[in-house]
């Protein structure tokens, strides 16, 4: 059938319009049901459902029925309804005329809100849209609105989402997954992230201006190699505090090269290779 599988992150609804972008399509005409309808909105679920079925892809120039079942919708519902004109038998009774007509009444209202909202979705999101382009080895800024709270300011202890930065870096983009993600090196504070990201979440990292030089950069913390291993180890600094998770001793690390705001909470075992611990508390 053609069918293809493709990866991508969370958060993006432009990934999978036919679904994710259609959900807010589909909230933006229950809220026009509900100014119409009041509380009877829940009953009128099945109509939104139908009226979306039966509405015309711009894209496909099918409706989603059609695509499903291979067939058009052939019911009581497509007809145009009629009024009585009292000559002959009359085809169904008054009352399920009556249901009828009103099925069709809202039908024809959630297909107009649907075609509204949908032009407001594309409205708002053109708008916004703007072309960006990457490559390996920029530096970049990251977007913290989906972010844990609790990974981007764990440093602080902050608790209000609304106190919190709206941006973190600079990061280095060290793979061009596909033009639309990135992948970054992440420091200590945010290795429980996974390092891919949309370019939607990124931004240019400008150097700090001529009239700011004093302001300090970030830089990467240095690594000495251990001895038995050769594996890499950070170079604590300081160590800032102290504290008990799951009966196990952390401590608030302060490391070599590093601004005090990417310090950690690192398990005690992690940092073994610290002897002098008296002198760095």
């Amino acid at each position: 059938m053609g069918v293809k599988l493709s990866m991508t992150t969370a958060h993006r609804a432009q990934a999978d319009g036919q679904t994710e972008r259609q959900n807010l399509v589909l909230k933006d005409a229950l809220r026009c049901l509900v100014a119409y309808s009041g509380e009877k909105w829940v009953k009128l679920l099945g109509t939104v459902e139908y009226a979306h079925a039966t509405s015309v892809n711009p894209s496909t120039k099918l409706t989603p029925f059609e695509i499903d079942t291979g067939r058009k919708v052939s019911n009581s519902i497509s007809h145009e309804y009629k009024e009585y004109d009292g000559l002959g038998p009359q085809p169904i009774s008054e009352l399920a005329s009556k249901f009828a007509k009103d099925r069709q009444d809202v039908v024809r209202k959630a297909r107009k809100n649907l075609e509204q909202a949908q032009e407001r979705q594309k409205k708002y999101y053109d708008s916004k849209r703007t072309n960006l382009t990457f490559n390996v080895g920029d530096l970049v800024l990251l977007d913290t609105k989906n972010l844990p709270l609790r990974t981007v300011n764990a440093h602080i202890g902050l608790k209000k989402a609304k106190l919190a930065a709206k941006k973190v870096g600079p990061f280095e983009i060290i793979k061009m997954i596909n033009p639309n993600v990135a992948k970054l090196k992440l420091p200590r504070n945010l290795k429980k992230l996974h390092s891919s990201f949309n370019v939607d979440l990124l931004f240019t990292y400008k150097p700090n201006a001529s009239e700011f030089a004093g302001r300090p950069i970030p830089k990467t913390s240095p690594v000495i190699l251990e001895a038995d291993t050769g594996k890499e180890l950070h170079i604590v600094e300081r160590l800032l505090s102290r504290r008990q998770r799951s009966r196990q001793i952390e401590w608030l690390v302060k490391w070599h090269g590093l601004p005090e705001c990417d310090s950690t909470w690192e398990r005690e075992k992690a940092i073994r290779h610290v002897s002098h611990w008296q002198r760095l508390v």
